[in-house]
């Protein structure tokens, strides 16, 4: 009977327990739902602070005037109508720069009765445009595809693997056409570096044309400053109806210096250019080994042209002569019209 009792006791003190563990955590409840609510009440009083400092300070509301409106409405107007004429502007720049891109092109992919291998250097109907930037792309792209040719154009001379020569040639390239050539070679025995510091100032000179007996200007000098720092284009006249507008340029590898000289045939923004001839000039200066070096010179001259149209070379013979002449006599004067600058150049490169 007392055991009876005494589960009856336990019972009721493990009941007790619970009633008070769930009262505990009730008031906990409660507690934790209290500090929810006054934190959530204290922002919201906060938020409806700043709401009220933000709308004291807006005022009243007021309409707009139909001045102020029309004022803004013009203001708008003239606003998209400066940024209509900015576009307009940009499009004809583009316009210019596309037209002057595409007529240079139009005149390398033109093609005459002139054979393959002459047209692969004597760009003989290739015109600079007016446009500026076309003008910058066309001197740009016109230097990069003479260095792309120098080993094409040294493979073409037929220089020997070793010694010195100097020389000129003048090859039949078929159709009654006629090309000539002069080349030089020299070799030092002093490393690559030693070669360019002693020659580059004497290279530069013949690149500017003062040795030549002809007035030479000097043009377009932001636009050659903006392709490369060594590049430069100046107008050679020959005669009222024959110039020689030049482009030129270097380019510099660790084993290889390579200066490039072009003509082109045309300049939009100076006179027509009634007769031209392509004369392209190449030369290298290379390390043939750790203490050596090597100059390869080349001056190639394509067929001359008359009014866009190339010459044969019996009509080159009466342009340069004055007279009929066999293809041999035309052959040796034109060696012989270049043999003294030849020789200067050797002793200028020595």
């Amino acid at each position: 009977m007392s055991q009876r009792k005494m589960t009856a006791t336990q019972e009721a003190a493990i009941a007790e327990r619970r009633r008070l563990h769930q009262l505990q955590r009730n008031r906990l409840k409660q507690r934790r739902h209290k500090a929810r609510y006054i934190s959530e009440r204290k922002r919201l009083r906060e938020q409806i602070e700043e709401l009220s400092v933000a709308v004291a300070k807006r005022g009243p509301r007021t309409l707009l005037s139909w001045e102020d409106v029309a004022r803004g409405l013009a203001d708008a107007q003239f606003e998209a109508t400066t940024t209509l004429q900015e576009l307009r502007d940009k499009y004809s720049k583009m316009q210019a720069t596309f037209v002057g891109a595409l007529a240079l092109a139009t005149s390398l992919s033109r093609r005459s009765n002139v054979s393959t291998v002459a047209h692969e250097f004597a760009f003989s109907n290739v015109a600079l445009v007016a446009d500026r930037t076309a003008r910058r792309l066309g001197m740009d792209w016109f230097t990069h595809h003479m260095y792309h040719y120098t080993d094409s154009i040294l493979d073409y001379a037929g220089f020997p693997s070793a010694g010195r020569i100097g020389d000129s040639v003048v090859r039949s390239i078929g159709g009654d056409y006629a090309d000539a050539m002069s080349r030089i070679q020299i070799e030092y025995d002093r490393p690559l570096e030693a070669t360019y510091a002693a020659l580059k100032d004497k290279i530069w000179s013949i690149w500017r044309g003062e040795p030549m007996p002809f007035y030479s200007e000097f043009l377009d000098h932001d636009t050659t400053a903006a392709i490369h720092a060594t590049a430069l284009y100046r107008r050679m006249v020959i005669s009222e109806d024959e110039s020689l507008y030049y482009i030129g340029r270097e380019f510099r590898t660790p084993d290889r210096v390579v200066f490039v000289l072009g003509n082109f045939a045309q300049d939009a923004q100076l006179p027509y250019n009634a007769r031209s001839m392509p004369c392209m000039f190449w030369l290298v200066l290379e390390r043939s080994g750790p203490q050596q070096s090597r100059m390869r010179y080349v001056l190639y001259n394509g067929p001359m042209t008359q009014n866009g149209r190339p010459m044969t070379w019996q009509e080159e013979s009466i342009v340069l002569e004055g007279l009929n002449q066999t293809y041999a006599a035309y052959e040796q004067s034109r060696i012989l019209e270049v043999q003294p600058n030849l020789v200067e150049k050797m002793k200028e490169l020595t």
